[in-house]
């Protein structure tokens, strides 16, 4: 960062390409002849007409007419951004509120994507991406796994000073489980600290090993796990509550085999529709071994696997924790992504440590980074518009809802495999914007703004 302020090599001025791409030839020119030819376009550099934003920022026509979800020719612009250093909402501002692109994205996919999509799953938050977070004053044991702490984590500066100030406490020691050793866990960084050298790929047997002993030793958080709703939770003066005692259908064929069973499923009272928010989970009451519903201020049993007799026959179910029980025995999980993301956080929901101090915090708290002003709202001005429209990397939105898709199945043809992957779930991936721009899956770029972003790999 500093070679950014106090490099002599550093760009002062706006450089033009004069020669062919790739040539590496540029000439300097003036702010005032970047803004015209940004904005108006034209035979910019002797290749044929160019776009100018002007042209682009069409709030109206249609992107692709055969494809109206794509939004309108306005997103044909793309403005990325590095780590959010405070001109992330500035660039947003401009996006998608004054020029209405859908098309913003800033740091994220490798850079710590897996932790945060399995955190957000975790905390059933798939909307905000909650990310849980040590509470470095209080923790007297850490495990870091597949990271390396002080050089990583979000935000890493503030926990790398964390980090520092918890290894002078006498009563803190930390492992860290990677294949390669990172300077925070180097003889420098002190005499608390541990290197498990592992490797690449083995982080999930790692963690199910480690499962099995806490199942085989009974060394599970059981007074955590046993609380199955808020009401639970509340009653039990815990700070946290789990699906742990979840009943999962395991018959095999049912229509919602792997499914939680719900009231509407055995026929238990209830007010609400059914598979809806206000149909409760079941849970097998601790204290009389009834099927009752999840919301009842009760503990429930947590290692069930039974068969129920039902209105409608045989069902075969078990719990949550029943079911993770048995994964943690087996030898088919993935290694990598999000699944063992997922994994490795089940460790904290196994100790139940979960808002807990010394424990992962669900939230660490924040603040806006802009707003209402004693003099202004930043976010509020004449003329703001709301972007619209399908993300260029497929990002937040159903494949399943896309013409494409519905075009396929009238036409009886299969809707899979697609010409590229949909993330449903996501936020915008940054280095999935210039391929799908390139291959013009949805659709195509016209212009591209970046700022200190690196699309391909993702960093700074």
């Amino acid at each position: 960062m500093m070679d950014v302020q106090n490099s002599p090599y550093r760009v002062t001025q706006p450089l033009k390409r004069v020669g062919k791409r790739g040539e590496g030839k540029w000439q300097p020119i003036s702010f005032k002849q970047l803004v015209k030819e940004v904005v108006e376009g034209g035979d910019l550099f002797g290749e044929g007409h160019v776009d100018g934003l002007k042209a682009i920022r069409d709030l109206n026509t249609p992107l692709d007419v055969k494809n109206p979800e794509y939004g309108p020719l306005a997103n044909q612009l793309l403005v990325t951004n590095s780590t959010n250093e405070g001109r992330d909402d500035i660039l947003k501002r401009f996006a998608f509120n004054s020029f209405g692109t859908r098309n913003f994205a800033n740091h994220g996919s490798y850079c710590g994507y897996v932790f945060r999509a399995a955190s957000g799953a975790f905390l059933n938050d798939l909307d905000k991406f909650l990310n849980l977070k040590p509470d470095y004053e209080h923790v007297e044991f850490a495990l870091f796994i597949g990271t390396a702490p002080a050089q990583s984590g979000n935000p890493f500066k503030r926990q790398a000073r964390q980090l520092a100030k918890a290894r002078t406490r006498d009563n803190f020691d930390y492992a860290v489980v990677t294949p390669v050793l990172p300077m925070t866990s180097s003889l420098a960084a002190g005499h608390n600290n541990h290197w498990v050298p592992i490797k690449p790929a083995s982080d999930s047997a790692l963690v199910f090993a480690m499962m099995q002993w806490m199942f085989t030793h009974d060394r599970y958080n059981k007074d955590y796990l046993a609380q199955a709703s808020h009401e639970a939770m509340q009653a039990a003066g815990n700070a946290h509550w789990c699906n742990a005692t979840h009943l999962v259908i395991t018959q095999a064929g049912h229509a919602r085999e792997g499914s939680m069973l719900r009231a509407s499923d055995i026929g238990l009272p209830f007010n609400g529709e059914a598979r809806s928010d206000s149909d409760p989970y079941v849970v097998v009451n601790q204290a009389t071994g009834e099927l009752v519903a999840n919301t009842l201020a009760q503990p429930a049993r947590l290692l069930v696997e039974q068969t129920l007799d039902t209105k409608l026959g045989h069902l075969s179910v078990a719990s949550s924790l029943q079911k993770l029980k048995h994964r943690a025995f087996e030898h088919n999980m993935h290694a990598n992504g999000f699944y063992n993301g997922y994994t490795i956080l089940m460790l904290n929901a196994m100790v139940g440590n979960i808002n807990k101090k010394g424990g992962m915090m669900a939230k660490a708290g924040g603040w806006p980074t802009s707003g209402a002003g004693p003099r202004y709202d930043f976010t509020q001005f004449k003329g703001k518009v709301a972007p619209k429209g399908v993300f260029l990397s497929r990002s937040k939105f159903p494949y399943e809802k896309t013409t494409e898709y519905k075009n396929k199945v009238a036409a009886g043809q299969s809707p899979y495999p697609t010409r590229a992957p949909w993330y449903p779930i996501s936020t915008p991936l940054l280095t999935e914007h210039l391929t799908a721009a390139m291959d013009g899956y949805p659709y195509r770029l016209k212009a591209w703004i970046n700022h200190m972003g690196n699309p391909l790999l993702d960093s700074v």
